[in-house]
């Protein structure tokens, strides 16, 4: 019996691991094709603080920084 629930046990973890990494995939996919939309964008920049503060400057407008990383 206890063996039994040991075996039930480790399948449920390799499954929650399993779904993990798909889950870690996924938002790695998704910040790597937001930067493909906004290197198509005109409107944004992206990557490059230097050219953002001069847009900034140049339009009079503020500028909203935002910090991302894979995870």
């Amino acid at each position: 019996m206890k063996r039994a629930l040991l075996s039930l046990l480790l399948a449920m973890v390799a499954v929650a691991c399993a779904d993990a990494q798909d889950v870690q995939k996924r938002r790695r996919d998704a910040v790597l094709n937001d930067k493909k939309h906004f290197d198509l964008d005109d409107h944004w920049v992206y990557d490059d603080f230097e050219k953002g503060r001069k847009e900034a400057e140049r339009t009079g407008k503020p500028m909203l920084v935002v910090f991302r990383c894979l995870p």
